[in-house]
């Protein structure tokens, strides 16, 4: 299902854009204090379709979905980094020595 409400789009398009507006050219609302601004045809059909659009359709939120673990601190980051390097050099290069490395810092290091 998507998101946004097609329906009301339409529904707010048509209630916004009538045959009457369109032939004399859209008004705007007065800004506070103003005086109501008339624009042309295109202009009018444009900004309604794009303010139906803003009311139907949800916006995501600037907020990160993903909350981090109270307990994660810079000695968590580092193990986890010098245990990818380390599998990164015996990849690369697998002698006894880089997988006794490897394993040795797997034990230290609770995190895959």
């Amino acid at each position: 299902m998507c998101a946004s409400k097609w329906e009301l789009i339409g529904q707010l398009r048509s209630e916004t854009l009538t045959l009457s507006v369109l032939k004399r050219g859209g008004t705007h609302p007065p800004p506070p204090g103003g005086v109501s601004i008339t624009v042309s045809p295109v202009r009018y059909i444009t900004e309604t379709i794009i303010w139906a659009a803003d009311a139907a359709i949800p916006k995501s939120s600037p907020n990160p979905h993903k909350l981090r673990k109270p307990w994660w601190n810079d000695a968590c980051r580092d193990a986890v980094r010098r245990q990818k390097r380390l599998w990164g050099i015996f990849r690369r290069c697998p002698t006894t020595e880089n997988l006794i490395d490897f394993m040795q810092n797997a034990t230290k290091c609770p995190f895959p």
